[in-house]
């Protein structure tokens, strides 16, 4: 700006937000299991990617449907107050996550199962071992399953030209 005007101190702080936003990935984590649903979380922040979380699968979908997250829902296949094929088939059927992949998180002995009964989902994009391990080994399956399961999937940009615009 040539002259100041009113709040144009405010202008550098929110173009250092828009561009800060600009290529940031959210991730829902929905998990019962505190331990396990705060290990993928903390996988996620070391990625430099934000997690949400979702404490139970009433709250996660919730979340789904009021902030829907643009790149990936982690959603564990052993929830207590719902059955998992409840949220999933919720999160296909709503529009603002009807393309959103999917994770599931379970068990080593129900892997198969797993991967088994959510393949012909289109969304579904693996299987994440339900773990509270910090084993070196876990994290990088972790962080690959996740970068797999994100490829492709375009950077929503729409955050930071939001606030550039507002700027």
């Amino acid at each position: 700006p040539l002259r100041p005007f009113r709040e144009s101190s405010l202008v550098i702080q929110v173009l250092q937000e828009a561009l800060g936003e600009w290529d940031t990935r959210t991730i829902l984590v929905i998990d019962d299991n505190d331990s396990a649903r705060n290990f993928l979380m903390d996988v996620i922040r070391r990625m430099k990617m934000i997690p949400i979380g979702g404490a139970h699968g009433l709250e996660g979908l919730q979340r789904a449907k009021s902030f829907p997250p643009k790149d990936l829902i982690i959603i564990s296949s052993d929830l207590k107050d719902i059955a998992t094929a409840y949220p999933i088939n919720t999160i296909k059927q709503e529009y603002y996550t009807q393309d959103v992949p999917i994770l599931i998180t379970c068990a080593d002995a129900q892997k198969d199962n797993a991967q088994q009964q959510y393949q012909s989902l289109a969304q579904f994009k693996g299987v994440l071992p339900k773990t509270t391990s910090t084993i070196p080994f876990l994290e990088t399956l972790v962080q690959n399953t996740i970068r797999k399961a994100l490829e492709g999937k375009v950077v929503n940009k729409n955050r930071g030209e939001e606030v550039a615009r507002r700027a």
